[in-house]
């Protein structure tokens, strides 16, 4: 179970993973709002059937800075709180939520950068670092799982040789989001997973994914 956001591109989940800020929220929200699937927020559970790997859906809804809502067009006064005590807002994402397990494409590693986007792919030592960093238990402390157990390495692993795992390097600036956004889909839909890149917002026109 990976600390992520997934979405469906094409049939496939994708899946987002960083560290606390990075955008995998935000991502999974602006790809939602370009025409794609929504699978899950923060909890990813990934399994292995029949020689392939799923991702299965959670919940229909993202937790959203009202920034990044604004941003996508949207007024977070009109959303709930996830609490009192912060300005979070829940956003549910209904329509296309994805209520089968879908296999998995690929996995993003999001990094904030200076001023430009681009995508490298990890080799496999980074990889299963960045996957055991997302492990939910390494994150969270539980202390009947840890990341060093056999199984978990072992899944770890697994999914490492068996899924392209990329790294999506982009300012933390929410007007490039939709930049880093397109770049994913073209590389999921292309089936390529290759470095791509750098890019600036001003080298490259944005084309709003066709709904």
């Amino acid at each position: 179970m990976l600390h992520a956001s997934a979405v469906e591109i094409g049939g496939r989940a994708v899946l987002f993973v960083g560290g606390k800020g990075h955008g995998k929220s935000t991502l999974a929200a602006t790809m939602y709002d370009r025409g794609h699937g929504f699978i899950s927020d923060d909890i990813v559970p990934i399994t292995l059937l029949e020689d392939q790997l799923f991702v299965s859906p959670a919940f229909p809804q993202v937790r959203l800075w009202p920034d990044a809502i604004e941003s996508m067009g949207h007024n977070p006064e009109a959303l709930p709180r996830v609490s009192e005590l912060f300005s979070k807002r829940y956003r549910v994402l209904e329509e296309r939520f994805r209520q089968d397990a879908l296999p998995l494409a690929g996995i993003y590693q999001l990094l904030a950068t200076e001023d430009e986007v681009n995508i490298e792919k990890l080799a496999p030592q980074d990889a299963l670092l960045a996957l055991l960093q997302n492990i939910y238990v390494a994150r969270f402390g539980d202390v009947l799982l840890k990341p060093s157990d056999k199984t978990t390495l072992e899944m770890s692993a697994e999914i490492v040789r068996r899924t392209p795992m990329m790294r999506l390097n982009r300012p933390s600036s929410l007007t490039m989001l939709d930049l880093g956004a397109k770049l994913v889909e073209e590389q999921v839909s292309g089936g390529s997973f290759q470095d791509i890149g750098p890019t600036t917002a001003a080298e490259s026109e944005v084309i709003p994914a066709a709904l």
